[in-house]
């Protein structure tokens, strides 16, 4: 960024008359040094600050025939936010730069913003500093206030951007795979045999175990849970569900696949719809049971039926909550804070 400090000092005035006409000088980094007093402000929330280098210094200092500075530098910060991350991936934080005096109180130094005709901050940004791989920068805000400290009250000029995620990415890699998992496991509710519908919803239990597990080292840290934790946590219950619904049918029809086996070891063939027992002395076999298996008492009764609604069940209830959680999550995620000034309303270069 191109940091520019303006301030007035009436000691350097002078009489464009008396030098040629001219109205303005250039100094170099060494004669600033030496011979010029210039701001300490520094970066309050600042990790790491360097400035660039190339033919020299990449800066620059004009002095004005009024008395008027003006003081460019180019640097490089890395600053500490603070993050809310609720609705991550689909979360819009503010992060700000909180320019200070480091030594100077409010007596002797005040940052402000100088502003334009419409009284808002004079603020530039290129639109490449406006996007980057993972955000993007929809509004900026720039105030001046003071804080206190222990040494005093500080003036201090803030300038803070308010930009969201880029989710995109997080679609194809992250929802793609926590939504294709459930309804692999919901096919196997009514495909094949009940041991392979056992087998195959045992091993999607286990991709969403291991999925999971490596989502948790790639996502940020935080003490409560966000959007995409609660989205991989239902559909963890979803397909552990659908687990447990087989297995329950595998062993309630237990007893009725005993009798199966015990009519084939007799000759007897099974066409799909039943148990098929050849009569003496005929050709075409006849099915002798295709009804619903019986259970000891009702309760095995109503749980068999409510497993054997669940391929209709199960996934309604997962439409159903894809309805309700992207709406919210998109809602809640969306908007511009009032005392900001979006990007699209300004002329950027």
């Amino acid at each position: 960024m191109f940091l520019r400090h303006i301030w007035k000092d009436e000691r350097l005035a002078f009489d464009p008359n008396e030098v040629n006409g001219t109205e303005m000088f250039l100094l170099d980094s060494d004669t600033v040094n030496k011979h010029l007093w210039i701001p300490d402000t520094f970066i309050a929330n600042q990790r790491e600050t360097k400035s660039h280098e190339f033919a020299g210094p990449s800066q620059f200092t004009r002095i004005h025939y009024n008395g008027t500075v003006v003081r460019s530098v180019q640097m490089t910060t890395t600053i500490s936010c603070v993050l809310y991350l609720r609705w991550f991936p689909f979360d819009q934080n503010i992060c700000s730069m909180d320019f200070e005096s480091y030594g100077y109180t409010m007596k002797d130094v005040l940052l402000k913003w100088d502003v334009d005709e419409k009284n808002e901050p004079k603020i530039f940004l290129s639109k490449q500093a406006t996007q980057s791989v993972r955000h993007t920068i929809t509004a900026f805000r720039g105030r001046d206030h003071d804080v206190g400290l222990f040494s005093g009250r500080f003036s201090q000029a803030a300038f803070s951007v308010y930009f969201k995620r880029l989710s995109f990415r997080y679609l194809l890699d992250v929802y793609f795979p926590a939504t294709a998992i459930p309804v692999v496991a919901f096919i196997s509710l009514c495909v094949g045999p009940l041991h392979f519908r056992v087998l195959m919803s045992t091993i999607c239990m286990a991709m969403m175990v291991v999925y999971a597990a490596i989502l948790m080292l790639l996502t940020p840290k935080v003490d409560y849970k966000t959007a995409l934790d609660f989205y991989v946590f239902n559909s963890s219950v979803t397909v552990f569900n659908v687990v447990l619904v087989n297995f329950l049918m595998y062993h309630l029809l237990k007893p009725k696949a005993n009798a199966i086996r015990m009519h084939q070891m007799n000759g007897s063939r099974d066409e799909g719809k039943g148990i098929l027992v050849e009569e003496d002395g005929g050709e075409d076999p006849t099915p002798v049971s295709s009804t619903a298996p019986r259970f000891p008492n009702k309760a095995y009764e109503l749980l068999y039926k409510f497993c054997e609604k669940s391929y209709l069940t199960m996934p309604l209830f997962f439409i159903i909550f894809n309805l309700i959680y992207w709406p919210v999550v998109l809602i809640a995620s969306s908007g511009t804070p009032e005392d900001f000034v979006t990007v699209e309303s300004r002329n950027w270069y």
